[in-house]
């Protein structure tokens, strides 16, 4: 509880009023009043004598020790979303750091806000330059987590940061990064969680478990087949790089996964080949793909994973920034003057504006 909570519940515990609190410390009553609005403060002078007044100790008073639990961050993490599509990626900012300025060290929370930002942030129309000056918050937000020292998400926020580096071409700092991390551990503790679970009767908590790992190391596998398949580009190994494209369209169908997945490779594939016919025709499958809702527990591997009502047309959110992308990244330069993709990106855009 913050303090004037604290405050608050601690006078009512011993029968006190207002107006006998400020008599004993010597204020007014609606300065008390005000203590417990969360208006104003108690003067630093006052504490320890307010504390004992309360019975209470100064950390207690203060909230020093005072943490938030895994759950209460998920819950406030679902109210930043909910604010972000009520209101706008700037409430929610605003709503975020006022949390984090209660909480300036919980590495959990700020991980986790940093992250729920990023996402949010990606789905906005703003314009470029106001995009650049939030991601410098939320850059700021996942450097703090690794100042935190907390071994559970310093490592995790490492890993972001370098990535956004490596993306703004700041190689050596990024290095600098990626040499902090910890060497791969082949020993993850997920699967002997798992095999206890399924041992001690919980069954479907091993298997939410377990579906969870394979969806991650899917997503990584596809991002394995998109480098190597431009690599085989970059080599001049056209073949190789139709092939792991097509290893990339398989994977999807064999583990019905998001359709939208399976022009990934293939799209990255065309584009550091500069076909523009393929890179067309992939557009346009893989756009028409985006709008088309995912059931995940149609898929064998995610049976156990909840789905919210909203997730199903969660690509519709992301047809903004891959817009976005389409338009202002140098990697389709080769397109600009085809008429096929500029009407491609007007057929999208008003999708977008129609309510």
């Amino acid at each position: 509880m913050p303090l004037n909570a604290v405050v608050r519940e601690k006078r009512k515990e011993l029968g006190l009023t207002q107006e006998q609190v400020a008599d004993y410390l010597g204020v007014t009553a609606p300065a008390v009043h005000k203590w417990e609005k969360g208006a104003t403060y108690p003067d630093v002078a006052l504490l320890p004598a307010l504390a004992r007044l309360l019975k209470t100790d100064l950390n207690t008073l203060l909230c020093f020790h005072e943490e938030l639990s895994q759950k209460e961050i998920g819950l406030f993490l679902n109210r930043v979303t909910e604010v972000f599509h009520r209101e706008g990626f700037e409430t929610a900012l605003a709503l975020a750091m006022e949390k984090v300025r209660e909480y300036p060290a919980n590495a959990g929370l700020l991980h986790s806000l940093a992250m729920v930002l990023q996402g949010s942030l990606m789905m906005t129309d703003l314009p470029v330059q106001q995009k650049q000056s939030y991601e410098a918050q939320i850059i700021a937000l996942y450097e703090r987590v690794v100042d935190c020292n907390d071994p559970k998400y310093s490592s995790q926020a490492s890993y972001m940061l370098a990535s956004r580096l490596i993306t703004a071409k700041e190689y050596e700092k990024a290095q600098e990064r990626l040499d902090a991390l910890p060497e791969p551990n082949a020993l993850d503790r997920r699967t002997l969680q798992a095999r206890l679970w399924m041992q001690t009767g919980k069954s479907e908590d091993a298997a939410q478990l377990l579906e969870h790992k394979l969806l991650a190391s899917l997503q990584e596998m596809q991002a394995t087949l998109t480098s190597l398949a431009t690599i085989a580009v970059q080599e001049g190994d056209e073949e190789t790089a139709l092939r792991l494209a097509h290893c990339g369209q398989q994977q999807v169908e064999l583990f019905g996964l998001w359709n939208y997945g399976a022009y990934l490779v293939p799209l990255e594939t065309a584009v550091a080949r500069k076909d523009v016919a393929g890179t067309l025709s992939t557009l346009q499958t893989m756009l028409a793909a985006l709008l088309v809702p995912w059931e995940m527990r149609a898929s064998p591997v995610c049976k156990h994973i909840a789905q919210k009502p909203g997730e199903k047309n969660f690509g519709a959110a992301f047809l903004v920034p891959v817009l976005q992308d389409l338009e202002n990244s140098p990697s389709y330069d080769f397109l600009r003057t085809e008429p096929a993709f500029e009407q491609l990106l007007g057929q999208y855009r008003a999708k977008l504006e129609t309510p």
